[in-house]
């Protein structure tokens, strides 16, 4: 009985995790595009299906890999049991739009091709996300964990923590990538350097936040008690990337839904 309790919490656990991680990154996009956060669902990205798979895809795999660093024996039929769903969902999505929003199937339609080819390859990409986790098992063997983080400390880094760091990674990348270009860059948000210059400074943050995540990690799976002002560290980590998230998310989600 505990462990067919535990396998089903895995699963619920990678639905989760893979929930966040989609939201996270299409909050990003939503900014980098000028769409508003609201019209993101389901199919209603535009011209952008390219992005909307690719959100969707990262989400998914990364369920799948949590999975198989947690599961040996039973990933397969986790990860199955994990993506279908998802398989689902995107299927309903797909005979809505098709018999209800539009007459005739398209393959240049995002409100097809999304639906369609989220439908065909989530089960895949769990698959193969699980079996790229079954490679990092012993990576990740700390007990009563996942990620080799305690699990009650999943309790609030899930609903307080994971998106901010996801969201506040990925906008710093596309300023790094996009600068000058997109509105969610906060170098030239508040200062005007040169392209050369603007891109330095946030590489030199980037790296820095970097840092302080691999740190974050290490704090949450060290079970060395001795570490001085151990907790208190955590907490600063944590207000560092509400900071961030409030500086690069929040005031160009402003911007956008302006």
């Amino acid at each position: 009985m505990g462990n067919w309790f535990k396998f089903i919490l895995i699963i619920l656990f990678a639905w989760t995790f893979r929930l966040i991680v989609t939201l996270s990154l299409g909050t990003v996009l939503s900014i980098k595009y000028g769409i508003p956060f609201s019209e993101i669902t389901l199919g209603l990205w535009g011209d952008l299906y390219l992005s909307r798979i690719f959100v969707s895809i990262v989400g998914t795999f990364v369920g799948g890999f949590i999975i198989g660093t947690y599961l040996e024996k039973k990933s397969i039929i986790a990860t199955v049991i994990y993506s279908a769903p998802i398989t689902l969902t995107w299927a309903f999505t797909l005979y809505i739009f098709h018999y209800y929003v539009e007459i005739e199937f398209s393959f240049f339609s995002n409100l097809h091709i999304i639906p369609l080819a989220l439908m065909l390859l989530s089960t895949p990409i769990a698959y193969y996300g699980g079996i790229i986790g079954n490679g990092f098992q012993s990576d990740f063997d700390r007990p009563k964990s996942i990620l080799n983080i305690k699990w009650f400390n999943w309790l609030w880094i899930l609903p307080f923590l994971l998106g901010q760091v996801i969201s506040v990674y990925t906008a710093l990348i596309f300023s790094l990538w996009a600068y000058g270009d997109w509105s969610g860059n906060i170098v030239s948000l508040f200062f005007d350097f040169g392209d050369f210059i603007g891109r330095l400074i946030l590489g030199f943050i980037s790296g820095a936040l970097l840092l302080a995540i691999i740190y974050l990690h290490s704090l949450l799976t060290e079970d060395d008690n001795d570490i001085k002002f151990k907790w208190l560290q955590i907490l600063g980590l944590v207000f560092l990337f509400w900071v961030a998230y409030a500086l690069l998310i929040n005031l160009n989600q402003l911007g956008v839904a302006q």
